[in-house]
C-alpha cells in the first residue's frame, strides 16, 4: 500500500500550514527521537473516453525515522519517490530503482498514528481511513491513511484543507493548498488528442493549455500489456513538450498518460519536521503508433 499512489515532484510553492501549538520557519530534529515527516498525496486518474473520474484517491503517512538514517533512503524504501527526468528531457523504461542493497543500514521506521484524518473541499468532506501497514520486514510498520474507495470526491482546481486530530505520538496538523486545474486542450502533433489519435513512430509534440510555472507536466508511454516504455517531464507553463522516438515502438497500440503534478513543501512545525503535499492529476488514452 502507498507505493503506487505516491509520485515525486520537482516543483514547490508556498503553502498555508498551522499546528495547534504553533510553528517555526526552520527545519528542526531532535537528536534522540529522529525526525517526523508527513506525506499527503491526492490523485485523480481520468480516461479521455470516460465521462466520469476513473479513479480518485488520497493517501497520508507520517513517518518517524531514526536520527542516523538518511531520509532520502526512507522515501525510496517506502515508495514515496519517483525519479523524473530533467525538465524538457525523457528517460526510457521505468523509474523503479532497486532497494535491496539499501535495507541493511536502516533501523525501524515508524508510520505514526495521527488520529482522525480528513480532507475538506468545496465538494464536501472526505474521511481517510486508517490501515495497518504490514511490513515485509521489521524496518517499516505502523499506520497509513487512505480514502475508503477509489472514486472519492477529489476535485481539480479547488482549495483542499487537510486536518488531523493528533495522537499520543503526533500533534494535530492543519494544511491547506489549492489543487491544480485539470489538463485541457491537449494536442498530439498539433491535432486534438482523442482515442483515435495516431502517434508517429518518429516521435511527436504534445501540447496543452499552459498552467502554472510552479507545476510540472509529465507524460508516460506504456505498451498495451502495461510495460513502461518511457517518461518525459516538461514545464507546465511551456504548454508543449516532445516525445522522443526512442520511446515509441515501431507499431501497435500504446497507452499515453499525461500528468499535471504539483508539490507543496511543508515547513517545519510543531507537528512535523518536514513533509510534502502532492497533487497528481492524470488523463490517459490509448493511441496507435504510425510506422516509420
Amino acid at each position: 500500500m502507498g507505493a503506487h499512489v505516491l509520485r515525486a515532484a520537482v516543483a514547490t510553492f508556498g503553502l498555508a500550514v498551522s499546528a495547534c501549538s504553533g510553528s517555526t520557519s526552520t527545519y528542526t530534529s531532535d537528536a534522540e527521537r529522529g525526525s517526523t515527516h508527513a506525506f499527503i498525496t491526492i490523485e485523480r486518474r481520468d480516461a479521455l473516453s470516460a465521462t466520469t473520474v476513473a479513479d480518485a484517491k488520497a493517501f497520508a503517512s507520517f513517518l518517524r525515522t531514526p536520527p542516523e538514517v538518511d531520509f532520502a533512503v526512507v522515501t525510496r524504501l517506502a515508495g514515496l519517490d519517483l525519479t523524473l527526468p530533467e525538465l524538457g528531457e525523457c528517460a526510457l523504461g521505468d523509474t523503479h530503482r532497486e532497494l535491496g542493497a539499501m535495507l541493511s543500514p536502516l533501523r525501524r521506521v515508524e508510520l505514526l498514528a495521527a488520529g482522525d484524518v480528513a480532507l475538506e473541499t468545496p465538494e464536501g468532506r472526505v474521511e481517510l481511513a486508517p490501515h495497518a501497514f504490514p511490513a515485509v520486514t521489521d524496518l517499516l510498520a505502523g499506520v497509513v491513511y487512505t480514502t475508503r474507495d477509489r472514486a472519492a470526491s477529489l476535485p481539480a482546481g479547488e482549495v483542499y484543507a487537510l486536518s488531523t486530530a493528533g495522537s499520543a505520538s503526533l500533534s494535530p496538523l492543519s494544511v491547506s493548498s489549492e489543487a491544480p486545474a485539470a489538463l485541457t486542450a491537449i494536442t498530439l502533433s498539433g491535432v486534438p488528442l482523442s482515442s483515435t489519435s495516431a502517434l508517429p513512430a518518429s516521435g511527436a509534440e504534445l501540447g496543452w493549455k499552459p498552467g502554472s510555472a510552479r507545476d510540472v507536466v509529465y507524460a508516460t508511454l506504456a505498451s498495451s500489456d502495461g510495460t513502461p516504455l518511457g517518461v518525459c517531464a516538461f514545464r507546465d507553463d511551456a504548454g508543449r513538450g516532445k516525445i522522443i522516438p526512442a520511446m515509441v515502438p515501431s507499431a501497435g497500440p500504446v497507452n499515453l498518460s499525461l500528468h499535471r503534478l504539483r508539490s507543496v513543501a511543508l515547513p517545519a512545525g510543531a507537528s512535523v519536521d518536514a513533509g510534502e503535499l502532492r497533487f497528481d492529476f492524470e488523463l490517459s488514452t490509448s493511441v496507435s503508433v504510425q510506422g516509420r
